[in-house]
């Protein structure tokens, strides 16, 4: 079983339940401990990252770049062969309709959210390899985190759509390797997997 807040995907060795899939949720209130369980229409296998939950919908991405988008209601809305391997947690933008990943190597792919197409996406930044990436989104600036044994960071201006297959442009920086993560160069700490703790 896994948790994200007041609910928990089905399936799994704690469950007493296939282990292969994902089966159900369950829904927990957080007040009297009541649960409702939700059948998933079509199982989802476990080869997934930890599922998020933006808004009332679930985003399951599996290794391999395939991302899933179900609904509370257990309907799955869409499914995306990305083609771009060890995918980050997801990040949405309601108003621009997108959902944003990014891969190890820095590249960041854009789908939409009613269909799961490809509406852009970078080029690699580096070697694939590394830990996963980390996102981060502010109004319309996306801030991703990547790299080896060092964190890099770029941003980028997702309110700037591009022409289909290019990425929108950045910012802070122009050309070459991106500069090194240091809080100071925005003036706000952008909280991210990789950070030591701190004071806020």
């Amino acid at each position: 079983m896994r948790n994200c807040g007041g609910w928990r995907s089905g399936g799994g060795k704690d469950s007493g339940e296939d282990s292969s899939a994902y089966t159900a949720l369950v829904f927990i209130d957080p007040d009297s401990g009541a649960k409702r369980r939700v059948a998933l229409r079509r199982a989802i296998p476990t080869e997934a990252v930890e599922p998020s939950l933006v808004g009332d919908t679930l985003y399951f991405v599996r290794q391999n770049g395939e991302v899933t988008a179900v609904t509370t209601g257990g309907k799955r809305l869409w499914t995306k062969a990305t083609g771009v391997e060890r995918l980050s947690t997801p990040t949405v933008s309601a108003r621009r309709g997108a959902l944003y990943l990014a891969a190890p190597s820095g590249r960041v792919i854009a789908l939409d959210l009613t269909d799961g197409r490809v509406l852009w996406q970078e080029k690699p930044r580096t070697d694939p390899g590394g830990v996963q990436a980390d996102l981060a989104l502010i109004g319309d600036a996306l801030y991703v985190v990547y790299g080896w044994d060092t964190a890099d960071v770029f941003s980028m201006d997702v309110g700037k759509r591009p022409p289909r297959g290019k990425a929108p442009a950045e910012e802070g920086h122009r050309g070459g390797r991106p500069p090194r993560l240091r809080p100071a160069d925005t003036g706000r700490h952008i909280c991210c997997r990789r950070c030591a703790p701190r004071a806020h």
